[in-house]
């Protein structure tokens, strides 16, 4: 093997090491909950599933939703659907009312019309 070939090599394997490591650290799962409720919604299946739930942080009308652990909801599940390639899942918990309203609002957003 000739030196540029070896210093071709060592740069493919850099390249390919960060990539990986870059791929590690992104979250496929999340989960946002909304504060004072038990209600819960993850997001599961793919690299933007992170954004996913940051954008729903940042949307959400009454600033009341925060970012949570996937592992952390709790409660029945409400619903779940597939919607432009992630998995959205609700949980909740008593009369379940916030997650009702999570799957309303879901079930729209998976047939085609606005929430």
């Amino acid at each position: 093997m000739t030196g540029e070939q070896k210093v071709g090599w060592a740069i493919f394997t850099v390249v390919a090491v960060a990539v990986a490591g870059w791929w590690g650290l992104q979250q496929i799962s999340c989960t946002v909950g909304i504060a004072g409720t038990t209600a819960s919604l993850t997001v599961d299946g793919g690299l933007g599933a992170s954004g996913e739930c940051d954008t729903l942080v940042r949307t959400t009308t009454n600033q009341s939703a925060y970012r949570g652990d996937a592992n952390t909801a709790v409660g029945s599940l409400a619903c779940r659907y597939r919607i432009r390639g992630l998995t959205y899942t609700v949980k909740d918990t008593g009369m379940m009312l916030v997650g009702s309203a999570m799957c309303d609002t879901l079930r729209l957003d998976a047939q085609g019309a606005s929430p």
